[in-house]
């Protein structure tokens, strides 16, 4: 439940004693709120034409409930499939560029997402998409590098 509203949980336990049994307690709920620009700034891109992904960690259910909020489309998958060549007969380039968001994603994931995007030949001109990644993290480093523009945040 907590996930379709776009929030993560923590599980609490406590032990009594040093060799207690621990205790579930119960979970805390916690969000973690797009900073106050982000709408305005994908509206934005939209406008413009840019195509927006969400490429996220979360689970697919939370990254699916803050695309929404974000006013950004709600095809999204769970990154397993990105590992994949084919999804029941559709390549997954296609999967790929037809999606919004993915969901649960690895580093690797996120560099196949990018990478993937820069070969398909749909793109605005008809050559290959201009592919930009944002990312705060490490873990964003391998996607940042491939894209045409990365950005570190």
């Amino acid at each position: 439940d907590f996930a379709l509203r776009g929030l993560r949980a923590i599980g609490v336990c406590k032990k009594e004693g040093e060799d207690g049994v621990w205790q579930f307690i119960g979970l805390i709920p916690l969000l973690d709120p797009p900073r106050h620009d982000t709408k305005e700034t994908i509206d934005h891109a939209i406008e413009l034409g840019v195509g927006v992904k969400m490429i996220t960690g979360d689970q697919v259910a939370i990254g699916k409930e803050t695309a929404r909020r974000l006013g950004m489309g709600l095809n999204f998958h769970n990154a397993k499939i990105v590992r994949q060549q084919f999804v029941e007969g559709v390549p997954i380039a296609d999967i790929i560029e037809q999606a919004d968001g993915f969901g649960e994603v690895f580093p690797e994931d996120k560099y196949t997402v990018v990478e993937t995007l820069r070969k398909i030949k749909n793109g605005p001109f008809g050559g290959p998409h201009v592919v930009g990644m944002t990312g705060d993290g490490v873990n964003d480093a391998p996607a940042l590098k491939v894209a045409d523009v990365g950005i570190a945040v």
